[in-house]
């Protein structure tokens, strides 16, 4: 039962939400937000206090209520956001709004508990918005509306709730906006708390959201003030309170612009696509597109006018370490194939996943003019794994040619509509800006020091966080490129093919330059670009004082290293000589550890070599590798980029424990850029066998610390422990135990380097895994059972929302654990109870089941775990 008596039907809310859409959900769950916001000025006994907000710290609270009231905005903006963008704008508010709702749920003496649901409810629901698939934001829903209406002390709110779930499902498109209470009659408390809460928004300094919600309350949703606060440029919100205030009531104008960037390999017709689109003529035996090649166009965008910035990036393989300067999120891509080619978009789409974020990006395989008459064969890569791994490639593949336009069109329309939905063309901006792009671009200078920039944005009145906004919209959109990370060259580079045919000239150079083995210093580039100077196609200019900058630009992006010596000289990997040197590491006699990666490019062997700059050894470096040394050991690692291999052969007197930390090195070098690429160690025996080490170390695990199966189970005449003990030494046990703890820190888990604690942790995964074994089984008998009668699909689908329930509960216990929450804490007892009481329950429902499905002892199994894990809970 619920409050006053009302019914309180947790399956039947369940299975009502269940068939609402992602939009129907969040304009549910706004409104039902809009309702419980005002408990927030209720004090502790109900009564009202003169400290208002008292669970929050005076300094926190417009912060708070700041993140709580853009949360409640990027939850409505789902309703018809497009999904380009809804996900990754709605992200940032959910995490705001979640740390406002932790600081006001955890001071539980400070406010009583429907005040706390009001802030939790209105974080979780935008969390649920920016959840990747409908499936994890219902389930969010479900919890969070099952507790607001279960712990309300007010029949109202849980009958205008469930009103407003039979109306959503009745009215055919959103939004519409009846009456917030659906006529109830609610107690006079409730409007004077609501006269309490917008009272003190205005005395906060938050006037701006009284009014909003004010409007929101009767249905009155601007587009414009929706878009702009849910678009809100970063530095803003970093800014603080006064900061976003001003950018949400401050006078602005469209941006109106954007930046679509080609990527693709030389001939692929990355250029001739660029002619298309900006309505010049295809030159056959066009040369290859050296650099970066840039070009604005005005298009006519959904009846706006819209300067784009066409960015063609050359695909020339030594250019490929220079794209990093200046792929940028919040942009457009475009990857073109050659459709006659057997290319794959794969280390294109790495290098937008690494460098830009992963933004939206459109395929294209060019060239269909030169197939032979008929069907379109299917492209030459496994598309669905690529949009399994590249979550951000939009639909469809294009096929198109650029000589005949034949496909053209569709491939055009579809890139002026995701222009349209894009942010950076919703995004408005102050006028002043404006006037200093203007005066910025007026000029036909290639770089202003960062002092004169700064005078500029004085003179209209910017403060210095607008100032650094501002810079990075215009670095976003391409105009200008700045370095902040360089922070003794400040100057700010206005044209940014000034870096790339600079860069480009010095790698081209220093590649044909008779006797170059990779080294290059201040000296060498003037030389460079002074000879460069007679030649008509260099149409740059490169004072002298600007060669310390380019090399330290190259470091900052691990192009180069830095040489020991009182001169500036630098090392280039990618230039090093080609063959080979003489040197004493034995392939033959070393430990050997073959590296396998799902991507591995060029560039970032490169990185791994400028990080490892100084262990390098008497200058032992190649092409395609390089010495290292420790000590008295010493490591060759050689790169294969057809077979995205390392090899590494270490030999010392302690060989493993040095290849164990090369390796963990080159993880984090890979994984600082892309979390998803796997490196997959191996240890390789002199016959070639080769035995996988993660493999290895989970053998070990199962098999325990003593056990006399080590002995049994034996690779040649080698056994699990000796190949261990091979790569991390004498230390194997306690080394293998912290990596573990290491990977599976996200579970939170208390994990101790001894026997019991290790057979702990493996009971405790094996559990996880029987919870999903569960539910595929749960799935599995629903789908071979459709006749089932309606009580028996009904249980099971009590099982199936138990068994999620019981995951949750799990997982807000491992956060309990990560926020080092001792044994006595009521969160943690109150945790340890859910579970057990979702265990319970779920054994009820498999006993009324006749046990069917046989999962009694899989729940026993997963009490028992449980119970260990409370026995080793931190006191």
């Amino acid at each position: 039962m619920g409050a006053q008596g009302i019914a309180f039907d947790q399956r039947a809310l369940k299975k009502g939400l269940n068939t609402l859409s992602r939009q129907q959900c969040c304009w549910l769950a706004t409104r039902c937000a809009l309702r419980t916001l005002r408990v927030l000025a209720a004090s502790k006994k109900g009564a009202f206090h003169s400290d208002i907000f008292c669970f929050w710290q005076k300094k926190e609270r417009t912060i708070h209520l700041f993140s709580l009231f853009r949360a409640i905005n990027a939850t409505y903006s789902a309703v018809k956001a497009e999904p380009v963008n809804a996900a990754y704008s709605i992200e940032k508010p959910a995490n705001a709004a979640a740390n406002a709702a932790r600081t006001a749920v955890n001071a539980i003496d400070a406010i009583y508990t429907a005040a706390k649901v009001a802030a939790s409810f209105t974080a979780k629901i935008a969390c649920a918005a920016a959840k990747p698939t409908d499936d994890d934001a219902k389930r969010i829903y479900i919890s969070v509306f099952s507790t607001v209406v279960s712990c309300s002390k007010e029949g109202g709110l849980y009958k205008s709730f469930v009103a407003d779930l039979h109306l959503v499902k009745s009215i055919s498109s959103l939004p519409e906006w009846p009456d917030l209470w659906q006529g109830q009659k609610l107690p006079d408390q409730w409007d004077e708390l609501e006269q309490k809460f917008v009272e003190e928004l205005r005395s906060l300094g938050l006037a701006y959201w009284a009014e909003t919600y004010a409007e929101w309350r009767v249905g009155k949703f601007s587009s414009f003030k929706l878009d702009r606060c849910l678009f809100m440029p970063q530095s803003f919100i970093d800014a603080g309170v006064d900061a976003m205030l001003s950018y949400l009531q401050g006078e602005t104008v469209p941006v109106g612009e954007a930046r679509i960037v080609f990527l693709g390999a030389p001939g692929a017709g990355r250029t001739s696509l660029i002619n298309c689109l900006d309505q010049k003529p295809i030159c056959p035996g066009e040369p290859a597109t050296p650099r970066v090649a840039i070009r604005q166009r005005l298009e006519q965008i959904q009846g706006k006018k819209v300067l784009v910035h066409y960015w063609d990036f050359g695909g020339q393989v030594v250019m490929h370490a220079t794209h990093q300067f200046f792929l940028r999120k919040n942009a457009l891509y475009v990857v073109v194939l050659n459709i006659r080619r057997d290319d794959s978009p794969e280390s294109w789409l790495n290098h937008i996943k690494t460098f830009a974020d992963g933004s939206p990006t459109l395929i294209v395989l060019n060239k269909t003019d030169l197939l032979p008459q008929g069907p379109l064969p299917q492209p030459s890569f496994d598309l669905k794994r690529i949009r399994k791994q590249y979550s951000f490639v939009i639909d469809p593949v294009f096929c198109l040619s650029c000589k005949n336009r034949e496909g053209f069109d569709a491939f055009q329309t579809r890139l002026y509509e995701l222009l349209g939905s894009d942010h950076i063309l919703k995004t408005d901006r102050p006028l002043e800006w404006f006037r200093v792009k203007e005066a910025l671009t007026r000029g036909n200078q290639d770089f202003i020091p960062r002092q004169e920039f700064h005078q500029i944005c004085q003179d209209q009145k910017l403060n210095e966080q607008s100032e650094k906004t501002m810079l990075e919209m215009l670095d976003t959109l391409g105009v200008v490129a700045s370095f902040p990370e360089l922070e003794t060259h400040t100057d700010i580079v206005l044209n940014p093919e000034w870096i790339t045919k600079a860069i480009y000239h010095i790698i081209c150079a220093c590649e044909k330059k008779d006797g170059f083995s990779g080294e290059l210093s201040e000296k060498l580039m003037k030389q460079l670009f002074a000879k460069a100077r007679n030649d008509p196609d260099f149409d740059i200019v490169i004072p002298d004082d600007k060669c310390l900058f380019l090399l330290e630009l190259m470091q900052s992006f691990k192009l180069v290293f830095s040489l020991p010596g009182p001169e500036n000289r630098y090392y280039v990997p990618m230039l090093a000589p080609i063959n080979e040197p003489p040197h004493m590491v034995s392939r033959k006699d070393s430990l050997h550890l073959l590296l396998t990666f799902t991507f591995l490019s060029p560039e970032l062997f490169y990185r791994f070599v400028v990080k490892s700059s100084r262990e390098i050894v008497d200058g032992l470096i190649w092409r395609n590798g390089v010495i290292l040394g420790q000590g008295i050991n010493r490591l060759l690692i050689e790169y294969n980029k057809y077979q995205r291999t390392l090899e590494c052969y270490a030999q010392g007197d302690d060989p493993g424990e040095y290849l164990n930390d090369i390796l963990k090195r080159i993880q984090d070098i890979i994984h600082s850029d892309d979390k998803q690429v796997l490196c997959r160690p191996y240890i390789v025996l002199k016959n070639g066998d080769g035995f996988d080490v993660e493999d290895l170390k989970i053998r070990y695990l199962k098999n325990g610390y003593d056990s006399e199966e080590h002995g049994k189970k034996t690779w040649g005449t080698y056994t699990t422990i000796d190949l261990l003990k091979q790569l991390f030494g004498g230390n194997y046990e306690k080394i293998i135990a912290k990596e573990i703890e290491g990977e599976l820190g996200s579970l939170n888990i208390n994990i101790n380097i001894n026997v019991q604690i290790s057979w702990n942790l493996q009971e405790l995964l094996d559990a996880k895994n029987q919870i999903k074994d569960l539910v595929r089984a749960t799935k599995s008998f629903k789908r071979k059972n459709e006749s089932a009668p309606v009580e028996r699909k009904e249980q099971l689908d009590d099982l199936e929302n138990g068994f999620d329930d019981l995951k949750d509960e799990l997982d807000d216990l491992y956060d309990l654990q990560d926020k080092k929450a001792k044994k006595d804490d009521k969160r943690v007892k109150s945790a340890f109870r859910s579970i057990n009481s979702f265990i319970d329950g779920l054994k009820k429902t498999d006993e009324a089941m006749d046990s069917v499905l046989g999962i009694g002892e899989k729940l026993a199994s997963i009490a028992d775990t449980v119970a260990k894990v409370l026995g080793a809970w931190p006191c």
